[in-house]
């Protein structure tokens, strides 16, 4: 067995594994990115909702450049809801991906409700127009207007 100097973490079942300096280098760097990757993400994701749907982009980069702000300084407040988000993988190994999915899921679940929910794309989407009996989008075309049974 050879002798790897770095730190001895212990898991779960007492068993030491060793941890070395390039290994919690590698840890420490993601630990550090990972929120910016996920806040990419999250642009991304939003960004192409709003093209999809015809919303404003500049919503979207606007989101982005102060969430990133509030994490760069430290101010986004995720010292105290990390309590609350956190804890389902505390049933779970620390070193596991069982740890990650119950810590993950739930806030990814979060977000996809927020991103397609129907209270949320209300509040965004702007109404549409109604001028002498044709609907007008906010884009300023006509849209088609569908007839009913009783309109002859």
């Amino acid at each position: 067995m050879h002798d790897v100097k770095g730190i001895e973490v212990f898991t779960d079942k007492w068993q030491t594994e060793s941890f070395d300096e390039t290994r919690y280098k590698n840890v420490m760097y993601w630990m550090y990115t990972s929120p910016y990757v996920g806040l990419l993400v999250a642009f991304i994701i939003s960004l192409s909702i709003s093209i999809k749907r015809k919303w404003w982009w500049l919503n979207s980069l606007l989101v982005f450049i102060l969430s990133y702000m509030l994490k760069r300084f430290d101010i986004d407040g995720w010292h105290y809801l990390k309590i609350i988000f956190l804890t389902p993988g505390q049933f779970f190994n620390h070193h596991s991906a069982w740890y990650y999915l119950a810590n993950g899921l739930p806030m990814l679940m979060l977000g996809f409700v927020l991103f397609y929910s129907k209270w949320t794309n209300r509040f965004i989407t702007p109404p549409l127009l109604v001028v002498d009996q044709q609907i007008i989008a906010p884009s300023g075309e006509s849209v088609p207007q569908q007839r009913t049974s009783g309109e002859d």
